[in-house]
């Protein structure tokens, strides 16, 4: 009822807003409590927590992952959430696989997953040892009283090393712990190969073609076929919802190979939903690069599958050591001209005023090799009248930013969209570092932004090595 091509999707509770869930995936030896999901739903301005799920004795990081099932609350009037659990260890022909992964289906009530059980059972197991299922996931259709969704597992070995995979999985709600299709995605340009790391980028994107049913961006850093390196397909979300029959092999709407300047090893493990920053009305879409610390943006009114623009670090700033472009989102009109503008983050930026370097940085997740800096984070206002002024490439807002205080804080590690508001996750550095997660909540205000922070769930605690706000629900 909220359209298929809602620019800011992922709603818990039936009221076409857009609700929060928060990942708090913690490290092995972190919180004796295990890693949670925190669940909040707009309540008119403000953010009210609704339920936590826990994941007792759990060393797989539940939580690195979220996507909200809207089919479930159509049908049953209860929200329901698949959550990604992708280091923990599997079961395939009863053989414990190491860092297989698993996926977790949870229903509203009660608050925990750690048994099969009617209401949380495990729907998906990794095929194989460091396949990392559930690296990524996200919702793709509903049929009747079932649910579709895409599983990325990026280690999966399918025919060659560490190619990756990504599965069309549809939970059987009435029979725990099983699912009624299990089918991987082969992208029909590549015939029967995949690539480096297919699955570490996964997003809805709304609707970029225009038939009015969501699309998907699927991204595989180093992918390759005879002509080269390719990192990032745009599928129909038409075409994913038919009924199928061994391999999934839809025809690409859009593809795009590394840019001039781009790091094909890192080009498309990242991908987002950007909005609507060109007026169009259809979807866009931000890929992203860590390894050359650079946003490319496609904008939908140049056409699928035309030239990417390049969002560029503000000057002066080691964008590749930063990690700029870890996180994407958009956030509705800052500055009156009616369009989307876009939040950036880069949560391994270094604030020389906030201290010294400090070396257990270098040991967090998505760190840059070789990494020297204090890791505060920090996140950029990037203009739609920019982005329009200079078609070449555009600079983020410098004068628009919001920069961590904390060392280890990491502000910048996760972005969603929330309509008016973006929220900015800072899940903070490793157990025992004194630095927890938190979740910021960046607002437009005077042409620019503003903050505020977030309440935690009471229960669990905030604790160093939480890394609340490590993912966001899409």
């Amino acid at each position: 009822p909220c359209g298929a091509s809602d620019r800011f999707h992922a709603d818990v509770d039936g009221d076409c807003l857009p609700d929060l869930v928060v990942g708090a995936p913690a490290l092995p030896g972190g919180p004796s409590l295990g890693p949670h999901v925190a669940v909040y739903r707009r309540n008119g301005g403000a953010l009210e927590l609704l339920r936590v799920i826990r994941r007792t004795s759990s060393t797989g990081r539940f939580g690195a992952s979220v996507a909200i099932d809207p089919a479930t609350y159509k049908a049953t009037g209860q929200h329901a959430l698949v959550i990604g659990e992708p280091e923990r260890t599997g079961a395939v022909v009863s053989q414990p696989q190491s860092d297989a992964g698993l996926v977790w289906w949870a229903t509203p009530a009660p608050n925990e997953c750690g048994t099969t059980e009617p209401w949380c059972f495990r729907f998906f197991n990794g095929p194989m040892t460091d396949a990392r299922a559930g690296a990524t996931v996200a919702f793709v259709r509903s049929t009747g009283a079932r649910s579709r969704f895409l599983i990325g597992a990026p280690r999966t070995d399918l025919s060659r090393p560490d190619e990756g995979a990504i599965f069309v999985v549809e939970p059987d709600r009435d029979a725990a712990g099983s699912s009624v299709r299990t089918e991987s995605i082969v992208p029909a340009e590549l015939g029967a190969t995949a690539g480096v790391g297919l699955g570490a980028g996964l997003a809805r994107v709304g609707d970029y073609d225009g038939d009015g049913v969501g699309d998907v961006a699927l991204g595989a850093a180093g992918l390759v076929d005879a002509q080269g390196p390719l990192g990032v397909f745009v599928f129909s979300g038409a075409s994913l919802q038919s009924d199928f029959a061994g391999a999934v092999a839809p025809a690409a709407l859009a593809r795009w190979r590394p840019p001039a300047g781009a790091d094909p090893t890192t080009f498309g493990a990242r991908l987002w939903a950007a909005g609507d920053v060109d007026g169009d009305d259809i979807g866009d879409i931000a890929v992203g690069d860590t390894g050359a610390g650079r946003v490319w943006l496609s904008l939908s009114s140049r056409g699928a599958g035309a030239a990417l623009l390049e969002l560029s670090s503000p000057p002066g700033t080691s964008a590749r050591d930063a990690a700029f472009g870890s996180a994407v989102a958009p956030i509705a009109d800052v500055d009156g001209d009616g369009r989307d503008e876009l939040l950036l983050g880069a949560p391994f930026y270094n604030d020389d005023t906030a201290g010294a370097a400090v070396a257990a940085c270098a040991s967090l997740e998505g760190a840059p090799p070789g990494y020297d800096g204090n890791c505060v984070g920090a996140v950029w206002l990037v203009r739609s009248t920019d982005i329009e002024a200079t078609p070449a490439g555009a600079l983020v807002d410098e004068a628009c930013s919001v920069v961590g205080t904390t060392p280890q804080g990491r502000l910048g590690a996760a972005l969603r969209a929330l309509g008016d508001v973006v929220a900015v996750g800072a899940p903070g550095g490793l157990p025992g570092s004194g630095v927890a997660g938190q979740v910021l909540l960046a607002r437009g205000a005077g042409g620019c932004l503003t903050t505020a922070t977030l309440a935690r769930p009471a229960d669990p605690p905030s604790v160093a090595g939480d890394h609340f706000g490590a993912a966001f629900g899409q």
